[in-house]
């Protein structure tokens, strides 16, 4: 995956999981790994929607769970279960991070940075095997 916002993104959080207290409770460092996630996932968002909309007929049918090719039919269902699995992730790392900022815990922000970076990655590979029923 080559969207320069997403790299810069999975960078951050991985530093990011390396910060102390004080610097989690910077104001700014928050609102830079907030911002970084929601754009990252806002352009990986985009470039799904994109691929999606360059399927096929067909294909987009099954997606929808019209009648299609059994073949067919798992592949969307693969796809399916990777966007679930990404939703649940992209949701306990939110949750995560809410914790961390109740509690003021910075090891509960890391834990949540780890996830928020599971959950990117989860999405680049739903945007590829999205790429991959297009092609």
């Amino acid at each position: 995956m080559a969207l320069r916002v997403v790299q810069e993104t999975k960078q951050l959080l991985l530093e990011a999981q390396e910060w102390g207290m004080w610097t989690w409770a910077s104001e700014t460092n928050k609102v830079r790994v907030r911002s970084g996630i929601e754009s990252a996932t806002a352009a990986l968002e985009r470039e799904v929607e994109k691929t999606k909309g360059s399927w096929s007929n067909a294909l987009r049918e099954a997606y929808d769970g019209v009648g299609a090719d059994p073949a067919i039919k798992r592949a969307v269902r693969k796809l399916r279960d990777a966007e679930n699995e990404m939703n649940q992730a992209t949701a306990q790392s939110k949750a995560t991070f809410a914790e961390a900022e109740l509690e003021l815990s910075a090891s509960k922000a890391r834990q949540g940075a780890a996830e928020a970076l599971r959950a990117i990655e989860m999405h680049e590979t739903v945007l590829e095997l999205a790429r991959r029923l297009g092609s």
